[in-house]
């Protein structure tokens, strides 16, 4: 970790199955001190812009740069599943999941190709390198403006930006729509989980997706972010997720693109990485 004399703050992380997991050398709360046989020299975050809240192993207030956030000791809704389970259903431990309470307190950069995510507390500049998504929220969740086969020729399509998300999502219907007119292709079963549903198998589609962005100029320029994406069938119990939007987008963005959440300006900017 690193941190500028702003309190600005960065952290590397690994990349696990499809999981942004950074390494923190500390977890201050404000409210309660960990026993001394607790303290580790590392923490590991999962970074989930697909959870509204911050998990930990227990209710506090954490200090992060120069702010502080709530910490639920549980997921919620119908099942409430704790970080222990959650790393267990992930396949490997860590100790927190900055969600999105936190992710839109600060500018966010997010590189897969040097492993590093940053929290900025001053407004981070916009270029003429960056593509800008213009970002709605649901229950504080990113969601992007997309064109794709899967709804209706020329209807927009709303897709969540999901940073805990390995792959993408979406009705099973509409995934068999578009591989039987011929734009879409079905590919391997893969294994995933829900907190509320566990662990579970589902079938796998390469759907074509374009987020529409822009230059941020006085032009009505749109630039297309178009890419076949790997897709999965939303499990029954979770189809609910389709009356608020079409589907998930998951960590596949980041192996194309540098992304910059601009939560508190309704944007997330792209930077194509460099090959």
């Amino acid at each position: 970790m690193s941190a500028s004399p702003t309190g600005d703050l960065s952290f590397s992380f690994e990349f696990k199955d499809g999981h942004i997991v950074a390494a923190l050398p500390a977890l201050d709360f404000t409210d309660f001190k960990p026993h001394p046989s607790e303290v580790k020299k590392t923490y590991y975050a999962l970074v989930d812009s697909g959870s509204p809240i911050t998990i930990g192993r227990q209710h506090g207030t954490l200090r992060f740069g120069e702010k502080e956030f709530d910490v639920a000791p549980h997921t919620t809704g119908m099942v409430n599943t704790t970080i222990d389970v959650l790393s267990e259903l992930a396949g490997f431990e860590f100790d927190i999941l900055i969600g999105c309470n936190v992710l839109a307190a600060f500018d966010v950069v997010i590189n897969l190709k040097d492993h590093k995510v940053s929290f900025s507390d001053k407004e981070l500049p916009i270029t003429k390198d960056h593509i800008l998504v213009p970002t709605t929220f649901v229950m504080g969740l990113p969601i992007f403006v997309c064109k794709t086969p899967l709804v209706d020729a020329g209807a927009d399509a709303r897709f969540f930006f999901d940073t805990g998300a390995t792959v993408g999502y979406a009705t099973e219907v509409s995934l068999v729509t578009t591989v039987s007119s011929g734009v879409s292709q079905e590919e391997e079963e893969v294994e995933d989980f829900y907190p509320s549903v566990g662990k579970y198998k589902t079938r796998s589609f390469r759907v074509p997706i374009t987020i529409l962005g822009n230059k941020g100029d006085d032009s009505d320029e749109i630039i297309p972010l178009s890419h076949k994406m790997k897709i999965a069938a939303l499990p029954p119990r979770l189809e609910a997720l389709a009356h608020i939007a079409t589907g998930v987008i998951g960590t596949e963005l980041l192996e194309h693109y540098e992304v910059t959440f601009l939560f508190r300006r309704s944007l997330t900017l792209f930077t194509p990485l460099s090959t």
